[in-house]
């Protein structure tokens, strides 16, 4: 095959590549119709709402809880009130980053129950645990840790509520991340959608109840509110204990106390937790922060944020509730994806192949179905929120500062309730890229954008339009936008990796495996080939002799014609390459590609010569180069009109140049007499449409499928060129 058909056949293959994967699939689903999944699209709609409903709703109740904390903290006085909304966003910081490490419990879960490892399970469900106690330990230093930094940015009354609502949820912080984490483990070893949703609901509703009975009733204030929760916390997670005494529960040995590879398995917990828990940060730690400058410049500005904190907290945790699900379940078919089409490759059991393509295309429903599903809960949300809007003011806002903070908060819900489709389209796209392991790259985008470029440009816009808390708010809205679509961008990035490397498979064990077949016949061919070469060869006064089949076939036959040591395969290349170069004008118009890095692919060592090289040599060296062919058509002759010698060569059309030894008979004497001078179109046309049979015997035999040859990727190429080692080109 020459260079310039080399060349359209590489353009073919990439117009069509795609085109003839879909064929090869669609032919697959013809074959196995009991694979196919017509109620796919609605399978992942009704997955995804379950999941969601579940993980989501859990949230949900995460987020009223933590409402709930500031509607009672803005009964508690004006100090309290003015201080709601820098806890709230603290609560959901310190704790949105220790339940960050706990997703790892789900997402290594859900590899060990794959494997159907029992006692894996049960390490990771113990590893787990530990790891919760230790977690909670931090987050307890965490919240103790503000009465040190509240009062350098806070009124000392504000710091002071603050921090004793903190103090109270570092002795609730470890039952709370129990609470947390054993939602999602029924989930993952049972299929249980109804118990991440009923803990929450036991715990975040009593805890609830019962932080307003300390606080309020009991007369204990912003401390009562924290120590509520831990007086649920424990209550919860003794009861719930229980659950893992049932018989689904015995193989993991849950109660033996051993957990064998620990150093291991704590070295995974933290591996894959720590970026989720990283995303965690780059969403709660903007509103900590905004909430902070906020207090520094104005308790008025305090209170009229809380509503707003309410709404995006609520909204926030609903997503990244969502998120988890998505990881989870992303994660789950993409391993799953990759045994089968490992298996595929290894059996070639073609209903592997199909139940991975199944599942590529689920995940694809899945992206959509979630995001769709985030943006009309969210603007659902929103609108309940904005509808309400002044009656929700009126709850948060102590009674004699209503009036003042109505048009401020107001604004705030508006510009929040627009950035909520955008916030949930981001933390539901973050969600779905750890299904790729690609944790890192959205939650720096996030962190970046919205914590490290808003927080501060929006703060000293803020500053410059003395003390406004809305450039910050707006700032935190554009930027997450931002970070929401380079995160969907990310995804069909991924996405489009997959669907690649899967045409690629297909494609190449389908071909391969027809190109092997037509090889196991083609000896016989191919001699068949190489025999009407021999005769005609005869025919005309000589013998074949064969030369290296490397891709300097031309070159080496033309340098043993010669016979002389000066023009050896690799003097003869750059001499042609010179020669074109120098008279680029009578070649270019010949040159489909940059005439450039034509020059440098026909220098190369192993480069295929084509009818440009053939006329190029025939005139620097001034001789006639005469091809006699395997297909027994005219020879063609390359005439000089007054060439010092006349080379010839044998030609297997489209695979091989041989030299010649002999004399020409008579016959071929007269052909070259009366063969037309240096006649370029004449070579062209003969060498390029040739017989289509002499062009690709395989192909042209039904041995291998007409459109194989088109389609073969870079490594079925490397393959095919192994198999038909007969191919000396």
């Amino acid at each position: 095959m020459q260079g310039q058909e080399r060349a359209l056949l590489g353009k073919s293959l990439l117009i069509n590549r795609e085109q003839k994967a879909q064929e090869l699939i669609d032919e697959l689903i013809a074959k196995y119709p009991k694979l196919k999944s017509n109620r796919q699209f609605l399978d992942v709609i009704y997955e995804v709402l379950k999941g969601t409903s579940s993980f989501g709703t859990r949230s949900l109740f995460v987020a009223a809880q933590y409402a709930g904390n500031g509607l009672i903290m803005s009964h508690l006085g004006d100090d309290a009130a003015a201080a709601s909304t820098v806890t709230t966003a603290g609560v959901a910081f310190f704790m949105g980053m220790m339940s960050g490490f706990l997703a790892a419990t789900g997402v290594d879960l859900g590899k060990a129950i794959k494997k159907k490892d029992n006692r894996e399970i049960g390490n990771i469900i113990k590893t787990g645990w530990v790891m919760t106690g230790i977690l909670g330990v931090i987050a307890a230093g965490g919240f103790l840790s503000t009465r040190a930094f509240l009062p350098l940015f806070l009124d000392d009354k504000v710091a002071k509520a603050a921090s004793d609502l903190f103090s109270g949820y570092a002795v609730a912080a470890t039952t709370e991340l129990v609470v947390w984490g054993n939602g999602q483990i029924p989930f993952k070893i049972e299929k249980n959608n109804i118990i991440p949703f009923a803990t929450a609901a036991a715990y975040r509703l009593s805890a609830l109840g019962l932080s307003y009975w300390f606080a309020k009733v009991l007369g204990m204030g912003p401390l009562g509110i924290g120590l509520g929760a831990a007086a649920s916390g424990v209550f919860n997670v003794a009861a719930f204990q229980a659950w893992y005494s049932r018989a689904v529960y015995h193989p993991f040995n849950l109660y033996d106390f051993k957990i064998d590879d620990f150093k291991e398995h704590v070295r995974e917990f933290l591996s894959t937790g720590w970026p989720v828990s990283l995303q965690r940060v780059s969403e709660w730690l903007n509103l900590f922060l905004i909430s902070q400058v906020t207090g520094a410049w104005s308790d008025h500005s305090l209170l009229a944020e809380q509503a707003s904190l309410s709404l995006l907290v609520a909204s926030g945790f609903m997503s990244q509730g969502s998120g988890q699900y998505s990881m989870m379940q992303v994660t789950e078919d993409r391993k799953a994806r990759r045994m089968l089409l490992d298996d595929f490759v290894k059996t070639g059991n073609e209903e592997k192949l199909l139940e991975a393509y199944h599942l590529q295309k689920k995940n694809k429903h899945h992206f959509s179905v979630s995001i769709i599903n985030g943006i009309v809960l969210n603007a659902a949300l929103a609108g309940a929120i904005y509808a309400g809007r002044h009656g929700l003011i009126q709850l948060y806002a102590p009674e004699n500062e209503v009036d003042s903070v109505m048009d401020l908060a107001t604004l705030l819900l508006t510009i929040n309730a627009i950035s909520l489709p955008f916030d949930s389209t981001r933390n539901i796209t973050a969600g779905i890229l750890r299904g790729w392991d690609d944790m890192i790259y959205p939650t720096l985008v996030s962190l970046i954008l919205m914590t490290v470029v808003a927080v501060p440009l929006g703060a000293a816009l803020g500053f410059a339009l003395e003390d406004s808390v809305l450039p910050m708010f707006i700032a935190r809205l554009v930027t997450l936008a931002i970070a929401g679509l380079i995160n969907v961008r990310k995804y069909y990035q991924h996405d489009a990796e997959d669907d690649a490397e899967f045409n690629e498979i297909l494609l190449n064990q389908k071909i391969l495996k027809s190109i092997n077949q037509a090889v196991s016949n083609s000896g016989a061919r191919y001699l068949e080939i190489e025999a009407r070469l021999i005769e005609q060869a005869r025919a005309f006064g000589f013998e074949l002799e064969d030369v290296p089949g490397d891709g300097n076939c031309f070159f080496d036959a033309i340098s043993k014609s010669l016979n002389s040591s000066e023009f050896d395969p690799v003097a003869l290349r750059r001499l042609v390459a010179r020669h074109i170069s120098e008279y680029a004008t009578s070649y270019e118009g010949f040159v489909e590609d940059d005439f450039d890095q034509f020059l440098a692919r026909i220098s190369q060592d192993g480069e295929w010569a084509d009818h440009l090289l053939i006329q190029a040599l025939s005139r620097e060296l001034n001789v006639n180069i005469v091809l006699l062919r395997s297909d027994q058509a005219e020879p063609t002759i390359i005439k000089q009109s007054d060439a010092d010698r006349t080379l010839y060569l044998g030609y297997q059309v489209g695979w091989h140049f041989q030299s010649l030894s002999g004399e020409p008979s008579r016959a071929l004497l007269e052909k070259i007499e009366g063969a037309e001078v240096d006649h370029f179109e004449r070579l062209e046309e003969v060498v390029i449409n040739r017989s289509d049979t002499e062009l690709n015997f395989l192909g042209a035999s039904g041995e291998i499928p007409s459109s194989a040859v088109l389609f073969l990727t870079p490594a079925a190429g490397s393959a095919a060129s192994d198999a038909l080692n007969h191919g000396h080109h």
